[in-house]
């Protein structure tokens, strides 16, 4: 029995689209529920006003499963047609304050939603295969140890590591520029993200839903036909990416 509601919005939808199977809100919610406002239709939870405003956020033990949570529905929901998702933690204390507010904001998700609506968000991650282990550079003290002539010497064995994880890097870089083009040449909308923790390259690509049968494969094949590349295809997606920041 939660003591104070709260109503968390997901995201918002066209007015009579069907709710997937797949949205599952646990452990952040225990069902998702479809709110009328107008032409559109939020993606709502009841949940516990106290646990959201309270400590909890603040233990990553408690914050990443509902993260991942709402993420989860966002995605089942994106997979079977257009959403606008909403940042996670968006709550209201009733209903009808969720309405109001998208009344309020009616006229931009509707726009958001007709350019999104037959579209999908995929990303694609381009890394070189993992590289030898760099060698230390020398540090210049100590006693130098007898090498046989033509021997190569830690200095330059380091300089050749290290050229050869800058060089993969440098086709990995080069192979999503040719992905970019692709795109271009195909009228996909892309746009560069953010370099993974590990420098992998990142692209956000917002894809036809009738072409994704055919584009998302070529996506995959283009960049994996060089050896030494691994390319990873990941979608349908929120189309994060491809939203204003007011559309949210």
């Amino acid at each position: 029995m939660i003591r104070r509601p709260a109503w968390y919005v997901f995201g918002v939808t066209p007015a009579g689209t069907a709710l997937p199977a797949g949205a599952d809100p646990a452990p952040l919610a225990s069902s998702v529920e479809r709110l009328a406002a107008g032409e559109i239709e939020a993606l709502v939870s009841r949940v516990g006003r106290d646990e959201l405003l309270g400590p909890c956020p603040q233990d990553p033990a408690w914050l990443l499963p509902r993260i991942e949570a709402h993420d989860r529905v966002l995605t089942a929901v994106a997979a079977e047609g257009p959403v606008v998702p909403f940042r996670f933690g968006m709550a209201y204390g009733s209903l009808d304050a969720v309405v109001e507010a998208l009344n309020l904001r009616a006229d931009e998700l509707i726009a958001a939603l007709r350019r999104i609506g037959d579209s999908q968000e995929w990303t694609v991650s381009i890394e070189a295969a993992a590289p030898r282990p760099v060698r230390a550079a020398p540090a210049g003290r100590g006693p130098r140890r007898p090498r046989s002539p033509g021997q190569p010497g830690e200095g330059r064995s380091y300089l050749l590591d290290r050229g050869a994880d800058l060089t993969a890097r440098v086709r990995a870089d080069d192979a999503l520029s040719t992905v970019v083009r692709l795109c271009r040449d195909w009228h996909i909308p892309a746009t560069m993200l953010t370099p993974g923790p590990d420098g992998t390259g990142r692209l956000a690509c917002l894809v036809p839903r009738a072409a994704a049968g055919q584009v998302v494969p070529r996506l995959a094949a283009l960049t994996g036909i060089e050896s030494g590349l691994r390319v990873t295809v990941r979608g349908p997606l929120p189309p994060h990416h491809f939203l204003d920041q007011a559309s949210r």
